[in-house]
């Protein structure tokens, strides 16, 4: 089985700056592997171990994505992708989730892995993009995993509640951090860990009329809304007149 596993870079959210126009100043943020990523590393390898699968790692962004891939893919991964295209850049759910669906069969993956949402927008829609454009299952939101086989048994959050399934056939799975602790690497597996291998749009099966339809925007200044409470309090069953009359005034 070959399992295709996503991450994302995002800002440590807790060293945030803002520019002037209360903008996140990226350029001046440290950045981390989203947390339901690394998770999400962690449960491919090891339902990869226990049916002799293949994980491949991918990403895209900027070129300080790749040092993220490393780390992660020392973690036990096959191979590493780093999607990285001026094509790309505001790239929107729907360009994104085009990219990595072509990876998915670039690769001849049976199995998507990433986090249920990123730390950076907290959407959660992507995996469900991905899994519409390859024709999938989608399972969302999975907490824990109770078998590791080619047919793996997963718990997921299904309209506010947990449920149990058997996941057959080509899937895409949305988990949450709790699914997995993720390892810690040794020296050997660091050493020995795949070189990210980087693609452009143009390396993959993709329509480039598909990315041209993102809702590219730019943030030219956001603003914090003050909004002040206004009360004024009737006394007595005299006053209740002026009160009906005032809610009247205001639509009610």
């Amino acid at each position: 089985m070959k399992i295709l596993v996503l991450a994302k870079q995002v800002p440590a959210t807790t060293d945030l700056t803002f520019g002037e126009n209360g903008v996140v100043d990226r350029s001046s943020v440290p950045k981390t592997v989203n947390p339901d990523d690394e998770s999400a590393v962690e449960l491919a390898i090891q339902m990869a171990e226990s049916v002799s699968g293949e994980v491949i790692l991918a990403t895209m962004g900027p070129e300080s994505a790749s040092e993220m891939l490393s780390e992660l893919g020392a973690m036990g991964c096959a191979s590493c992708y780093h999607v990285s295209d001026n094509l790309l850049n505001g790239a929107d759910l729907v360009a994104t989730a085009n990219v990595f669906a072509a990876l998915a069969k670039k690769v001849n993956a049976e199995m998507v892995i990433c986090g249920a949402s990123a730390a950076d927008g907290k959407g959660g829609l992507l995996p469900s993009a991905i899994a519409s454009l390859l024709g999938w299952d989608c399972l969302n939101e999975v907490s824990s995993v109770e078998d590791f086989s080619s047919e793996p048994v997963v718990i997921f959050n299904y309209q506010g509640k947990k449920t149990k399934a058997k996941v057959k056939g080509s899937s895409v799975l949305s988990v949450y951090k709790t699914v997995a602790e993720p390892r810690i690497p040794d020296v050997m597996a660091v050493l020995s860990a795949p070189q990210p291998e980087s693609l452009a749009v143009s390396d993959l099966d993709i329509n480039e009329k598909a990315l041209k339809f993102n809702d590219r925007c730019e943030i030219l200044n956001v603003e914090n809304v003050k909004k002040e409470r206004k009360n004024k309090i009737w006394e007595g069953i005299e006053s209740f007149s002026d009160f009906h009359t005032e809610l009247k005034k205001e639509g009610f």
